[in-house]
């Protein structure tokens, strides 16, 4: 995988981008730009104690969330992936749902 999963049995919200943009794929880390709104959303809603840096993502775990992307081709913009590649995201999250069981799934970011 280029960003690989973080995820772990016994979590209670697994969050799903899209698919990783360039700088995810370059650092290998989840929602890597620095104007990523993730973290400090994270942190706002009550999720994690504080604003977390991607090279943090792991941490997460220690606060139950999940973090994985739908597709693992990055793309400067999640409208460059087909249907094709969607569809076997879907599948593939479902296989992933089914084995880590978190409470929820949250999929983040809007398609055009």
């Amino acid at each position: 995988m280029v960003v690989p999963d973080v995820v772990a049995l016994g979590m209670q919200v697994l969050f799903v981008g899209f698919n990783p943009g360039m700088r995810s794929r370059e650092t290998r880390h989840h929602f890597a730009r620095p104007s990523s709104r993730l973290w400090k959303t994270l942190d706002g809603a009550g999720f994690t104690p504080c604003v977390l840096r991607p090279a943090e993502e792991s941490r997460l775990l220690e606060h139950g969330i999940d973090l994985t992307n739908l597709v693992d081709r990055p793309t400067p913009s999640a409208d460059e992936l087909t249907s094709e590649e969607l569809r076997a995201g879907a599948r593939r999250l479902r296989r992933l749902a089914s084995r880590y069981r978190p409470g929820w799934v949250v999929i983040l970011g809007l398609l055009p």
